[in-house]
């Protein structure tokens, strides 16, 4: 068990195969009685993250929740904390950004009561680093030695400097982290969330001669989500990289595999970003009704969850587009015309996870379309909903 969990936790995948989580299976298999609570809560625990690596939320969720048992059970000071760093990944995935930077205050205290102040310092700057990338907001300056501890490179901060401003910064640490591995084994060898974070750093800053030699080393790898600070689709990195390298069917291709995957694990913000950036794309492909539609999807979600800078892009964007009588087009009651088909398949009473399928949409997106239906309707409940449904029906009849 000692031995799977230390495989499990320090050996990263490469080329995107199954291998580690093959031995997650086999471990999850050995028989647990006699097995050390600390032990065994650190394997749980070690293969809930492989688990959501590799997109797999329910499995992940499955994992984590053994861990808390456990943890609750022995009191085990070293497994307390791993609930409540849970706690800040499921805030970052359901688009609760500030409720992230909340939980990992939480995270911090919790781990200083139970004297393990340093592994709170480092798990608080850590965890929510995607959180503040997706607000737009940089790691606090006290917060910085703790993410170079983990990541000298400083690749990690990449992203958070290129779309802040600081271009040159960021510039100078992507050229000297390439210059130091070059394009051979090195640099072939580096673990896949650090290509992942230099990646998008390259894409930010417009920059297609370090994202050529960068993405065909994440090809294989493409249905990952980055590690600890890169909660990141790679796919959706990869579809930016195929785009600025004037790439248009692959861009489109990996984009298209970005909202699968974010919508499969229900990645909120995941999901609004690749969308932002894939209407970008159609518009320069000259399919301006396309984005109009991925744009009436994500710049809701947007705004909810304070997506600052991706808000920023959708909304100069959707001012490119010209007003479509689609199926997003406001209707005479001030809903969109997909607000106006959730509402009719509420009326029929089925649930936001029925209308997912039905729509082939993520559960979120529908819940954020049953908001805007109610909010725009003055309504509290579905079944108010489904009155005003049944009455439109009769009065257009």
């Amino acid at each position: 068990m000692r031995r799977g969990w230390k495989y499990v936790q320090w050996v990263h995948p490469t080329d995107g195969d199954e291998a580690l989580l093959d031995v997650v299976r086999t471990v999850r298999a050995v028989p647990r009685e006699g097995v050390n609570p600390r032990t065994l809560g650190t394997f749980l625990w070690c293969a809930a993250l492989r688990y959501l690596v590799h997109a797999d939320r329910q499995q992940a969720e499955e994992l984590a929740n053994e861990t808390a048992v456990l943890a609750e059970r022995t009191r085990d000071s070293g497994l307390l904390w791993r609930p409540l760093a849970w706690a800040v990944i499921e805030c970052l995935l359901d688009g609760d950004l500030s409720g992230c930077l909340h939980a990992a205050e939480r995270l911090a205290a919790a781990a200083e009561d139970l004297g393990m102040g340093p592994l709170g310092r480092v798990q608080k700057a850590l965890l929510p680093l995607q959180a503040r990338f997706y607000l737009g907001q940089p790691p606090p300056e006290h917060e910085l030695e703790y993410v170079l501890s983990v990541d000298p490179s400083e690749s990690i901060l990449g992203p958070s400097r290129a779309q802040l401003g600081d271009a040159d910064l960021a510039h100078r640490k992507l050229h000297a982290f390439m210059a130091m591995r070059g394009p051979g084994v090195r640099l072939q060898h580096e673990p896949a969330p650090t290509l992942l974070n230099a990646l998008e750093t390259a894409t930010l800053l417009h920059d297609r001669d370090a994202a050529d030699v960068l993405r065909p080393l994440l090809a294989k790898r493409s249905r990952l989500i980055g590690f600890f600070g890169t909660f990141t689709s790679t796919a959706r990195v990869l579809g930016a990289a195929a785009a600025l390298c004037d790439e248009p069917a692959a861009a489109e291709a990996y984009y298209q595999q970005a909202l699968e995957i974010a919508a499969s694990m229900r990645f909120r913000p995941e999901i609004a970003m690749t969308q932002v950036q894939y209407a970008d794309l159609l518009v320069r492909m000259g399919q301006p009704p396309r984005a109009a539609q991925l744009l009436a999807e994500a710049v809701p979600a947007l705004e909810e969850m304070q997506m600052t800078f991706a808000l920023e892009h959708a909304l100069r964007l959707r001012a490119t587009l010209k007003p479509t009588s689609g199926r997003h087009a406001a209707t005479s009651d001030g809903l969109t015309a997909r607000e106006r088909e959730v509402a009719d398949l509420i009326a029929t009473g089925l649930s936001n996870r029925e209308i997912a399928n039905r729509l082939v949409l993520s559960e979120t997106t529908v819940e954020v379309h049953v908001k805007h239906t109610l909010s725009k309707l003055g309504f509290r409940a579905r079944t108010q909903v489904a009155v005003w449904v049944t009455e439109q029906s009769h009065t257009h009849s």
